[in-house]
Order: structure tokens, then C-alpha cells, then sequence
């Protein structure tokens, strides 16, 4: 049977104490079901936003409120009043 310094179960924010222990000459254990990093990492929080951070890219692309003539000038587009420069 193997020894550890430190156990640490799940590796989503385990993964700061059993890097600091292991920064620290401790042996770590971490003990994980699931993908390394945990559910936020892997299909929670962050992919998540991900997700939504790429679906308002594209909303703003398709509403834009003012259009460039190519000239320097803007037009008003949609009801939004863009000033001159």
C-alpha cells in the first residue's frame, strides 16, 4: 500500500492545495472519477460561458447599430443616432 503526505479528493479546486503541497516536497494523492479539472472546468461553468460568451459575439454582429459607408461618414441604422465625427 502506497503512503501519501496529502490526499486530496477531487481535482477541480484541489488541484491549488495538491499543487502547493507537491510544490512543497509533500507526496500527493488526488482522487478524481471524473476528467482532471472537475465539473466546472469540463462541462460546467467555463464551457458554459464560453458558449454564451460566443452567442453575444454573434448577436452583435447581426444588430449592428451603425454602418461604416466606406467613406469615413456613419448613417443611422435601426433607430440609433451615431454623431459625426
Amino acid at each position: 500500500m502506497q503512503h501519501f503526505d496529502l490526499m486530496v479528493i477531487g481535482s477541480g479546486s484541489g488541484l491549488e492545495v495538491s499543487s502547493e503541497a507537491a510544490g512543497l516536497g509533500l507526496s500527493v494523492a488526488i482522487i478524481e472519477e471524473g476528467p482532471v479539472g472537475g465539473t466546472c472546468l469540463n462541462r460546467g461553468c467555463i464551457p458554459s460561458k464560453m458558449l454564451i460568451h460566443c452567442a453575444d459575439v454573434m448577436d452583435t454582429i447581426k444588430t449592428p447599430i451603425f454602418w461604416h459607408q466606406g467613406n469615413g461618414s456613419r448613417d443611422r441604422l435601426a433607430g440609433h443616432h451615431c454623431p459625426r465625427r
